[in-house]
């Protein structure tokens, strides 16, 4: 069921942003996975490693 939401979802959002629609495929990717994805992105010794430590 919440596939099927998710799936209508998308195409409503295509439908109004076609310029996105790899973004919303990239976001469907992502929401398979059980665990997150985090990126983390700063200057060099700006404490990255501290954060995830």
């Amino acid at each position: 069921m919440a596939s099927e939401m998710h799936q209508q979802a998308t195409r409503d959002a295509v439908s109004l942003l076609p310029s996105r629609t790899d973004d919303m495929a990239r976001l469907a990717i992502l929401l398979e996975h059980d665990e997150p994805i985090v990126s983390v992105i700063g200057k060099y010794k700006h404490g990255k490693s501290r954060l995830l430590n």
